[in-house]
């Protein structure tokens, strides 16, 4: 099940990010319940989001927190509501960020795919539990190569359109004595640098990112219909 997990988190991990991002808007993203769209749970730019592609994100999702040790059976109706609104953010803004890259004509060769590929692999100790893996998180190998191909697409959008963050020493030295504050027990400055630094980092890096997709959001026409 370990083994199993790796895939998981290297697919949804930047798709958990995404979902972050535009969480309780309204706007241009409008409920209608009245309009018949089949099996399309959105329309991003006129392009749909599929029922199938909700259903397999939405699945996806639930592995991961049962895999993290929570019991998704045991959730309340609106925290199952509030994990669909997840996906649904997921999937909106996959798809602005997979457009934006392609208007910009950003490709992932097929060499790129295949070294991210061989990572992937070079997690598990065989091709079977490779394999294994793949069967677990109900996914093909050409599922999985197009899962990597648009994620490397959209990690060239976000690096070509977010400023690259930069971390100042007060910064630092101010959210030590943030947690200086907040407990007695804690590690000298020295040794805890590093990692508050990343942290720190972390938090303008998602800042930035939350913005760019934000503007996707504000040009675009979305239509949520589930």
């Amino acid at each position: 099940m370990i083994k199993h997990r790796k895939i998981v988190m290297l697919l949804t991990s930047i798709l958990l990010v995404l979902g972050l991002v535009g969480c309780g808007a309204t706007g241009q993203e409008v409920k209608d319940e009245s309009q018949e769209q089949g099996n399309v749970v959105a329309v991003v730019n006129d392009e749909n989001i599929s029922q199938q592609e909700f259903d397999e994100s939405l699945d996806q999702l639930k592995m991961t927190y049962a895999q993290q040790g929570m019991n998704v059976e045991d959730l309340q109706e609106d925290q199952l509501k509030e994990m669909e609104q997840q996906v649904v953010n997921q999937l909106v803004n996959t798809k602005l960020l997979l457009q934006a890259a392609e208007k910009n004509d950003i490709e992932a060769t097929e060499e790129e795919v295949e070294q991210s590929l061989v990572q992937i692999k070079d997690q598990f100790e065989n091709d079977e539990d490779f394999k294994s893996a793949l069967e677990a998180n109900n996914l093909t190998l050409d599922q999985l190569e197009k899962q990597i191909a648009e994620e490397l697409k959209i990690n060239q959008y976000i690096t070509e359109n977010t400023v690259e963050v930069t971390v100042e020493e007060e910064e630092i030295m101010a959210m030590y004595d943030q947690y200086k504050e907040q407990s007695e027990e804690v590690p000298a400055y020295e040794e805890v640098k590093a990692q508050l630094e990343q942290q720190i980092k972390q938090q303008k890096s998602q800042e930035e990112f939350g913005k760019l997709v934000q503007k996707l959001r504000d040009d675009s026409e979305i239509e949520v219909l589930i």
